[in-house]
């Protein structure tokens, strides 16, 4: 009898254990990057081509026992640097390629970023902007190292432009001198609640389960970065992109990142973009706003 109820009790246990575990893995673990969207394909492929034809140097940084890896495109004897920041299971190339011919041309050298648990870099689990923003920080005292007094751009897309805000609650260096955040999100939690219930018809209760084994097994909790508060305490020049028919990060959540920031900012919405995909639906009001922005921090 009491072997009957004890089974009866550690049963929903185990099952809510293991799908706890699955929703984790699922949503951290380490993924193959997608090829370019339809939509930008060509203009992706034009980038890729450009950079093909120039010289770069591998990077590597060891942060949080990952070795991490970037690759450098110098752009002549120019002290300005772009850092790319991808999204969450993509590339540099997916989310930046379309943009390489607009920093070459404004004389900014590029610097891809493999975020951790993609490409080249290591890592099991993607942090979503966690542990990316301390890896973001190596990654310009690394460039601030190698070239004293150059300017660097951050640029981010998606979860990169969450990375690139909580990055500034850390110890980067004084040779940041704006940023970029292209249809990034407010709190990791938040985010997965929504892409939870509205991809997979999810409930709540699920992501707390996610939030449980990120604080086991990762030492952190979707719950406490904020990219808006971040954002309040940032002073730096910031420009925000993002589209209002974005299906994966809500267009309201870019706005309250923007409502809470500090000046100087812009935000710029574009009409008919889906998720990263703001240059593609716009791209001469996307490098136009860009190119002002460059001036001003340049400036």
């Amino acid at each position: 009898m009491y072997m009957i109820l004890l089974f009866a009790v550690l049963t929903p246990i185990l099952l809510l254990f293991l799908f706890g575990v699955c929703c984790f893995l699922c949503v951290s673990l380490r993924r193959t990057p997608r090829g370019f969207r339809a939509e930008c394909k060509e203009a992706c492929e034009h980038g890729v081509r450009l950079l093909a034809e120039r010289a770069y140097t591998d990077l590597y940084l060891t942060d949080d026992h990952k070795r991490l890896h970037a690759r450098l495109y110098p752009n002549g004897q120019s002290g300005r640097f772009v850092l790319l920041l991808h999204g969450y299971h993509s590339s540099p190339e997916r989310d930046f390629a379309a943009l390489f011919p607009f920093y070459l041309s404004h004389g900014y050298g590029l610097m891809l970023v493999d975020q951790r648990a993609h490409g080249l870099s290591g890592g099991r689990f993607v942090t979503f902007g966690i542990k990316e923003a301390h890896d973001t920080c190596g990654w310009c005292r690394l460039l601030a190292r190698r070239f004293p007094g150059c300017q660097i751009l951050l640029h981010g897309a998606s979860m990169g432009g969450t990375t690139a805000l909580l990055s500034t609650r850390l110890t980067l260096p004084e040779n940041v001198v704006g940023i970029v955040d292209d249809c990034g999100y407010d709190r990791p939690f938040d985010q997965l609640v929504y892409a939870a219930k509205r991809k997979y018809h999810l409930p709540r209760a699920a992501v707390c389960l996610v939030d449980l084994f990120f604080r086991l097994f990762i030492r952190a909790s979707l719950r406490s970065p904020s990219a808006a508060g971040a954002a309040a305490d940032c002073s730096l020049p910031k420009l925000f992109f993002h589209g209002k028919k974005d299906s994966l990060v809500p267009y309201q959540s870019g706005m309250r990142v923007f409502g809470r920031a500090a000046p100087p900012k812009r935000f710029v919405s574009i009409e008919q973009a889906d998720h990263v995909l703001c240059h593609t639906a716009d791209r001469e009001k996307y490098e136009r706003e860009l190119a002002v922005f460059v001036r001003q921090i340049l400036d």
